[in-house]
């Protein structure tokens, strides 16, 4: 029997790591894209104030008229935030774009 990069895939996902690295980080796994109800998930996952999410809240709705205003003079589609993103804890949060 062949084997496969599927075959591969599987037996480097269950081999142990071998250069003793290891960190164990605590994150939250949002869905795909950038929407009022992934900010307020951020904001309350840091334990944010209410003021602050109001904040991000409506820098994300100019924002939005603002890409959509590019969008349709460039006549193009924005690509921005439509991968995943992690949330770690609220001890270091970092948000970071995966392809």
């Amino acid at each position: 029997m062949k084997y496969t990069e599927d075959d591969l895939r599987e037996d480097l996902k269950n081999k142990e790591y071998e250069a003793g690295f290891y960190t164990d980080i605590e994150y939250e796994d949002f869905p795909a894209g950038l929407n009022e109800d992934i900010i307020r998930a951020i904001s309350a996952k840091k334990e944010e104030p209410e003021w602050m999410t109001e904040w991000r809240l409506e820098s994300f709705r100019i924002w939005q008229k603002w890409k959509n205003l590019i969008g349709r003079t460039l006549n193009t589609k924005n690509q921005i935030f439509k991968h995943k993103i992690l949330c770690r804890s609220k001890e270091k949060t970092r948000i970071r774009k995966l392809r």
